[in-house]
């Protein structure tokens, strides 16, 4: 009988993902630290969306 298949989810965290950009921002390439750039802008923009979202569920 075969085993049912797994799957392990290895998505980091917000703190672990943060971290990693932050070393990039630190010692990446000029690209790179672009790139963390515009990504860590998409991730505020993310939260900023999850809280107006949950301010108008609140009132």
């Amino acid at each position: 009988m075969s085993q049912p298949e797994k799957t392990i989810d290895l998505t980091p965290n917000w703190k672990s993902a943060t971290r990693m950009m932050l070393v990039v921002l630190e010692s990446g390439t000029e690209s790179a630290k672009a790139e963390m750039r515009e990504d860590i802008l998409r991730m505020a923009g993310k939260l900023d969306a999850l809280i107006d979202e949950r301010n108008k569920e609140q009132s």
